[in-house]
């Protein structure tokens, strides 16, 4: 009996022994990379000027209800295609005030996602913290994920970035053409016919 026991204590220790752990460090450095690339995007984010964006975007807007209200009949066709292109200013960055919301929230919770997934990848975990098996398909899947949500949103900080410098560039070469015909419109009593 205590020969049995042994054996099976044995064959228990090897069987054991032989099943280690998988190794995830390609996937810890890959998500080492993305934490890195969203901290990067994170200041760039940050530094943008999205506050004075707000602000321009509001006076655009404002600009063209008063012409809107005041103005009625002929327009000169340059003055027309400035006008055009100022009203477009704001679609630099389509939905900017929501946007920026949903980039800041998604700085928050992707980065926590992606270091809880790091970390629990690089202790070992056998389960997350719903219960779910670590196992290689897990591994794959949400690394699979969460890779993708950091390159996701390093673009849009990219295009926010992009349409912000074109609105601000727009503005500089389009606003001074139209200032004096846009403040005499805002000043009306009643609308030009």
């Amino acid at each position: 009996m205590m020969r049995s026991t042994a054996i099976v204590f044995f064959f228990s220790f090897v069987v054991a022994a032989c099943q280690q752990r998988v190794d995830y460090t390609a996937q810890i450095a890959q998500l080492d990379k993305a934490m890195l690339d969203i901290d990067s995007a994170k200041k760039v984010f940050e530094a943008l000027p999205l506050d004075s964006a707000g602000a321009l975007y509001s006076s655009v807007k404002e600009d063209m209800s008063a012409i809107q209200k005041k103005y009625r009949g002929e327009m000169p066709k340059n003055r027309a295609y400035l006008l055009s292109r100022y009203r477009d200013i704001p679609n630099n960055v389509k939905g900017f005030s929501q946007e920026r919301k949903a980039i800041e929230k998604e700085f928050e919770l992707g980065a926590e996602q992606l270091r809880n997934l790091r970390e629990a990848l690089a202790a070992g975990a056998d389960v997350d913290g719903k219960g779910n098996k670590i196992d290689q398909v897990y591994v794959e899947k949400y690394s699979a994920e969460e890779l993708k949500f950091a390159t996701a949103l390093v673009q849009k900080v990219e295009q926010v970035k992009f349409g912000l410098e074109r609105s601000f560039d727009d503005y500089k070469e389009i606003y001074p053409s139209l200032a004096v015909f846009i403040d005499s419109v805002k000043t009306l009593d009643e609308p030009v016919e």
